[in-house]
């Protein structure tokens, strides 16, 4: 860790602390909630920054430095944004404790069961605990959609079509994403050479041992899996292959707004690539269920519940030159047309509009291969409730 990293890091933990010194004096004299029961419950385990990132954003790597998002408690306080919301949560969160803790006790009644006062003393700072944490994740992620959506009408970050310097997409690509009853593309041989696939897996492999990917959650729609957040400056450092991808990729809204002048993408936000191995990544022998699949889903929207997405680009590839295809398939559907399966053939990119075409993914039938994919969300302004 460099020396200005540090004393940064260290800026904001003493700011952080200073100001949750503050928000339980608050509590205190405003009587909204029993600040002791917070800070010797949920409070003592979100000053771990590895316990917050667990919590709010279901894993516990660290977020890429130049994310916008708090990476610790400390530094959620130490926004004014995120601060004022918190203050201003404590009249539901209240509200919402005993309206649970009210529920309990009626239900017990029903049974013929009554709740003494230590059994209320002793469920109380449970309810209320987790009362807090659903309502500071609510938070962290509307404030988040909220400023993607401010991003997403800065006109300041526009992808400027006159700096487009590659050409990608043919006109049948350009045709498609742009038709109201299609609304996706699919790009064959994106990087142009079956040696890629190898390097990239040579880099899935670097990744893994740096200890870089954190298993999916093994619960709902999805299964066995694993996610690794990734930046365009650490790929440039270290990782060649994935610098060339994300260049190629990120190079894709100033092409796209130079060939569909009304589309007005921004630049890309380094925060946001996502990649995902589907499969037994660990080369465990452990037996693992196979990945369940995701069900269908917007990733973008319009209106109040606008995050800035507008489009969304997935690549594929796989660890073995011959996979199995008709796993993982990716299905895309909109209003006006029917549901497409696209096979996950490697070196494969698909675009599509976030707010109008929903994307599911069909389960697999094995882990013996592994397929990865890298995620990618351009955000824009909303245009005409069609992008």
């Amino acid at each position: 860790m460099y020396p200005e990293q540090a004393s940064k890091e260290n800026t904001i933990f003493v700011t952080g602390q200073k100001k949750l010194d503050q928000l339980l004096d608050k509590l205190k004299e405003g009587g909204l909630l029993d600040a002791d029961t917070l800070f010797n419950g949920l409070f003592s385990r979100l000053l771990s920054p590895e316990s917050f990132r667990q919590v709010v954003y279901r894993s516990s790597q660290q977020l890429p430095h130049d994310s916008y998002l708090p990476a610790s408690f400390q530094e959620l306080l130490g926004n004014p944004l995120y601060y004022n919301a918190l203050i201003a949560l404590f009249p539901k969160i209240k509200a919402k404790s005993e309206s649970v803790l009210a529920n309990v006790k009626s239900k017990a009644a029903t049974q013929g069961q009554f709740m003494d006062q230590e059994t209320e003393d002793m469920l109380k700072p449970q309810v209320l605990n987790e009362a807090f944490a659903h309502q500071v994740v609510d938070m962290i992620h509307d404030i988040n959609r909220r400023q993607n959506a401010l991003l997403s009408e800065t006109e300041e970050l526009l992808a400027d079509p006159s700096c487009c310097v590659s050409l990608q997409l043919q006109d049948h690509h350009i045709s498609d994403i742009s038709n109201d009853q299609i609304g996706f593309t699919v790009v064959d041989n994106f990087l142009g050479g079956s040696e890629w696939r190898e390097l990239l897996c040579e880099e899935c492999v670097e990744l893994k041992q740096a200890g870089r990917f954190n298993d999916l959650l093994q619960k709902g729609d999805l299964g066995n899996g694993s996610t690794c957040w990734l930046t365009p400056s650490e790929c440039l450092e270290k990782y060649p292959a994935f610098n060339e991808l994300i260049a190629k990729i990120h190079s894709l809204p100033y092409e796209l707004n130079s060939k569909i002048p009304d589309l007005k993408l921004r630049k890309p936000m380094s925060n946001c690539i996502l990649l995902v191995a589907i499969g037994n990544i660990s080369n465990s022998s452990e037996l693992f269920p196979p990945f369940q699949g995701h069900s269908p889903r917007l990733d973008g929207s319009f209106g109040q519940s606008n995050n800035g997405y507008k489009v969304s680009a997935t690549y594929h590839f796989w660890s073995t030159p011959n996979p199995s295809t008709s796993d993982c398939q990716l299905v895309l559907s909109g209003e006006a047309s029917p549901s497409t399966h696209i096979d996950s053939t490697n070196d494969r990119l698909v675009l599509w509009r976030s707010r109008m075409i929903s994307n599911q993914v069909t389960p697999s039938r094995s882990c013996a291969d592994i397929h990865y994919v890298m995620t990618v969300f351009f955000h824009g302004p909303e245009f005409k409730n069609k992008w």
